[in-house]
């Protein structure tokens, strides 16, 4: 099994863990590293809140606008950007292409709406590279159906486990690089 997938809580030190990870793989390992890492923004103005989340390619730094939270009055207003994810698809496909280690920093619901990148994101999955990331901790099918694939080992990160898994995390893909 080679994709390695995170969840737990949001904000619980999930993408922080990759980060470690990656730190430690690239010491031991000449990778070639694609997919992205997600991004986060928050704005507080004097009525509303602005929460903007984002992924940033790992092949050429380029970023996208994937959903947009305006909280006003306590009342979520949601924008999902679902071009951007059609947008992103062909980088993906590329990277499966060209790179040993796909990151995928997170799967969530917003990528719902775009066939093409949900295709994209099957092949990979499918495929024999290393796929390390975050699924999200909801119930919606995409996320659903990644998790219960029987390709994919899920590590539950929370606040008693996120010092120290990371090493167990780092052997299981060290294992898979040998």
């Amino acid at each position: 099994m080679n994709n390695i997938l995170l969840t737990g809580e949001v904000q619980v030190g999930k993408s922080t863990i990759i980060q470690k990870v990656l730190d430690l793989l690239k010491k031991d390992y000449d990778l070639k590293i694609g997919g992205y890492r997600g991004t986060r923004v928050l704005i507080e103005e004097e009525n509303k809140t602005i929460l903007r989340f984002g992924m940033n390619s790992l092949s050429d730094n380029s970023s996208y606008k994937v959903l947009q939270n305006e909280i006003i009055d306590g009342k979520n207003n949601v924008t999902i950007y679902s071009e951007s994810f059609d947008e992103y698809a062909p980088k993906l496909k590329a990277d499966l292409e060209n790179c040993n280690l796909i990151i995928l920093d997170e799967i969530g619901f917003a990528e719902s709406n775009s066939s093409k990148y949900l295709e994209v994101l099957n092949q990979v999955l499918d495929s024999d590279k290393v796929v390390f990331g975050v699924l999200k901790k909801w119930d919606c099918p995409v996320v659903n159906g990644v998790r219960d694939r029987q390709d994919v080992i899920l590590f539950n990160i929370d606040e008693d486990n996120r010092d120290y898994i990371y090493n167990e995390i780092y052997l299981t893909l060290r294992d898979l690089f040998v």
